[in-house]
């Protein structure tokens, strides 16, 4: 297995970041592993599943009357997705440990678990709904390029409607393409990011450049893991919802995984 070498200076001492390098089977690997995570912890896995569904529910039911937003939303509930996990990687972390293998975590101990670290976290999380606002105003500005504004303005307007609009094409491929970068970016800074910060308690921008190195290193099987988060995200979505309740915390337990997987630390000579 290859390895990239990060240094890292802490208070007390100096720990060296491994970078590992994975096939395109790891995902996968991820995949099941969550899913034994949650058959482990199946309340409190399913807990936060209906708290993901419902959200995103109540999200896309407030924006229903500016259809152009719902896609926004959606996308952006996922950009806020890492930080949203936060107590699935608790769980994750509480079922590896072998010393705690008795103990089922509860939801809310997953939340408390996971909020190690906090300030780091709480930055994370600032980081993160930035991008998200801004997502949405830019998704508001496309929009409008496209679109008059008694169409985006009209409480009769589906979706449906929207898509099948004359402009469409134009709005969709230009929406997907700058929608694409800012996910993508975003992917790279935040896949193995919050796991980190609780894990190791390292402050955001060396978690930040770890897991966009990381994904630099291994592109295909996380550009591979980028796609099924979004097919897993996209089938919860497309079932009025209620599929999340299932597909996200799937794919919050995968995440520890994944960042167990990529990542190890020994320390410095």
């Amino acid at each position: 297995m290859n390895e990239t070498t990060i240094s890292h200076t802490e208070e007390l001492s100096r720990q060296k970041i491994i970078i590992n390098q994975l096939d395109m089977s790891s995902p996968g690997k991820w995949l099941r592993a969550g899913w034994n995570d949650i058959k482990t912890t199946p309340v409190a896995s399913l807990a936060y599943g209906t708290l993901f569904a419902a959200i995103g529910m109540l999200l896309v039911y407030a924006y229903s009357s500016s259809s152009h937003l719902v896609f926004a939303i959606t996308t952006g509930f996922l950009l806020l997705g890492p930080f949203l996990a936060v107590g699935l990687y608790a769980i994750s972390r509480n079922s590896q440990d072998t010393a705690k293998c008795e103990t089922k975590m509860s939801f809310f101990k997953g939340i408390k678990s996971g909020c190690g670290n906090p300030d780091c976290i709480a930055m994370y999380a600032l980081l993160l709904g930035i991008i998200t606002v801004a997502w949405v105003r830019l998704s508001a500005i496309l929009a409008a390029l496209f679109f008059n504004s008694a169409l985006l303005t009209s409480h009769d307007m589906s979706v449906m409607e929207l898509l099948y609009s004359e402009n469409s094409i134009g709005f969709l491929a230009m929406y997907v393409a700058i929608g694409a970068i800012i996910a993508l970016f975003v992917f790279s800074i935040s896949a193995i990011s919050i796991p980190m910060i609780m894990d190791k308690e390292m402050d955001c921008i060396t978690t930040s450049i770890t897991s966009f190195k990381a994904v630099m290193k291994n592109k295909k099987p996380m550009l591979y893991w980028a796609v099924l988060i979004v097919v897993f995200t996209g089938i919860g979505m497309a079932t009025l919802g209620l599929g999340l309740i299932i597909t996200m915390p799937l794919i919050g337990h995968a995440t520890w995984h994944a960042y167990r997987d990529l990542i190890a630390t020994e320390q410095a000579a």
